[in-house]
């Protein structure tokens, strides 16, 4: 699981670089800003709980399996296609998100989001990963990482100030304005993928590349990591809130903490994915998810805010080590024709590992408590530690 190096260097496209970042950060976003207030929305138009839960998690159900099609379609029609109809889908989706009048509407206009998303993530690191030089795949994959984890820190604060002074339709026209921007400067980047002939590709075609993917050691470790560090980043956002707040700590308290993850999940990115150029990937990787299950696992022997900032930010470092290192792998074990699909199925990854991890956890909570719930959510990077020294 090694970098693999190239005598032939490309020249680097500087404008491309930035012009895909501000894609990826602004992509993300839209869709990280909806989190914080979404099921406050659904409730506003008249939601049950039930159809509220339905609406918010409708995203992640059409997003994982989408991903993993639409990256199909990416490896035959380009990069820059994809990601323009995706950005675009994102917008009409925020003029939807505002006009919308009941529940049903507000479900219909959330999977149309989950669908456009699910063309924006592998486009936009389809894009990254050709981009990268063979001996800096880990080093630009960790700026890429560093511009997701940023539109979550942007996006939270920018919903709650937006949201709480002038109300949710500000927040969807803000988020359009944004993306309608992004478009407009989508178009201007020059394709990567250049395709020949477009042979139509059959469903059985899809399938056997999807399995032949996690046929490779270094593929199937990118995957496992990454969804199990979503699993338990999915356990955090649900149950830690109600751990904090059960010793009597307030709102502001649970925005320290998540800040103090944040902040170094950005942080350790770009070393992270120089440190894996110069070493390799296994090292990092099982260092970052060691560190993970660490912060998880310490969680019941903290009770005030200075140990458990302390735990955040282990937490924090750890994921910041294994995201540029597994997206390195994928940019490792890929070829041109095959990048969509392969961050396609990354992308599930991390939409599924939190859209598994939040209710599995939360379940365990309901039945043992919410110590045991979070603690429980170990067992994915343990089992991924294992994947990963196996596979290797």
């Amino acid at each position: 699981m090694a970098p693999k190096n190239s005598a032939n260097a490309k020249t680097f496209p500087r404008f491309m670089f930035t012009a895909v970042l501000v894609a990826t950060l602004i992509g993300n976003m839209d869709t990280q800003a909806l989190v914080p207030i979404l099921s406050l929305y659904a409730k506003k138009l008249g939601s049950t709980v039930e159809m509220a839960g339905l609406i918010v998690g409708a995203y992640s159900i059409v997003h994982v399996p989408a991903s993993v099609v639409f990256g199909r379609i990416i490896d035959k029609v380009g990069r820059k296609l994809p990601l323009i109809i995706g950005l675009a889908s994102d917008a009409v989706s925020m003029i939807l998100y505002t006009v919308s009048m009941n529940p049903l509407h507000l479900l219909i206009t959330r999977i149309l989001h989950g669908l456009g998303g699910a063309f924006v993530g592998p486009s936009t690191m389809s894009f990254m990963v050709d981009l990268a030089q063979d001996t800096e795949k880990g080093k630009l994959m960790g700026v890429y990482g560093a511009s997701i984890a940023a539109s979550v820190l942007i996006a939270f604060m920018l919903s709650g100030v937006v949201v709480s002074n002038w109300g949710y339709s500000s927040l969807f026209h803000l988020l359009l304005i944004a993306l309608g921007f992004t478009v407009l400067i989508s178009l201007f980047i020059s394709e990567t993928r250049m395709v020949e002939a477009r042979r139509r590709t059959t469903l059985w075609e899809t399938f056997h590349t999807f399995k032949a993917l996690f046929g490779r050691r270094g593929l199937a470790a990118s995957y496992y990591s990454i969804f199990a560090q979503y699993f338990t980043l999915g356990s955090i956002t649900t149950l830690f809130p109600l751990y904090v707040k059960r010793y009597g700590m307030a709102e502001f308290s649970v925005a320290i903490l998540f800040s103090s993850f944040a902040l170094l999940f950005i942080l350790l990115q770009y070393p992270s994915g120089i440190l894996s150029d110069k070493i390799g990937r296994k090292t990092p990787l099982v260092l970052g998810l060691s560190m993970v299950m660490i912060a998880i696992l310490s969680i019941p022997l903290l009770k005030d805010l200075r140990g458990l900032v302390l735990m955040m930010m282990l937490y924090g470092i750890g994921s910041g080590i294994i995201f540029p290192t597994t997206s390195a792998l994928v940019a490792d074990e890929t070829e041109e024709d095959e990048r969509g699909i392969a961050t396609g199925v990354f992308y599930a990854g991390i939409v599924g590992g939190v859209a598994v991890g939040a209710p599995i956890t939360g379940l365990v909570a309901a039945t043992w408590g919410i110590s045991l719930g979070l603690v429980s959510s170990f067992v994915a990077p343990f089992i991924a530690i294992l994947a990963v020294l196996i596979l290797s």
